[in-house]
């Protein structure tokens, strides 16, 4: 089995990190971070993960050194999304995009990828060249 099918197999977990076991969406993002080789991956980011918590955006110095805030509406390969509800305007998830998608999970749904332009994406994170 491929790793993307491994992942995309996976069940929801709360604070899971274990591909085939059990993965939330900072999970998702972290493994896929992890499999491409970014180096400096999103946990433990204590700032960002307390304000995920909340169910709030996290500051923009909330991320660590080397990661940069990008446009929203451009995201490429290896970025980091931070989306929210459509309707209510309050975060729900953090994705990894990947091939035009943004891989997630949702304690519904379990792990999966959809189009980016499905995502109300509020910000975007790339790693510095």
């Amino acid at each position: 089995m491929t790793f993307l099918r491994e992942l995309l197999a996976t069940p929801f977990r709360l604070r899971g990190r274990t591909v085939g076991v059990g993965l939330d969406c900072l999970g998702v993002t972290l493994a896929l971070a992890s499999s491409r080789g970014v180096t400096d991956t999103p946990d433990p980011w204590r700032v960002v993960a307390e304000s995920w918590a909340r169910g709030e955006l996290p500051p923009a110095n909330g991320f660590p050194p080397g990661w940069q805030q990008v446009d929203a509406g451009a995201p490429q390969d290896d970025d980091v999304a931070l989306f929210t509800d459509k309707m209510s305007g309050a975060f729900v998830g953090v994705g990894y995009v990947l091939g035009g998608h943004i891989f997630t999970a949702s304690a519904s749904t379990g792990v999966y990828r959809a189009p980016a332009g499905r995502f109300t994406i509020a910000q975007l994170w790339r790693e510095s060249a």
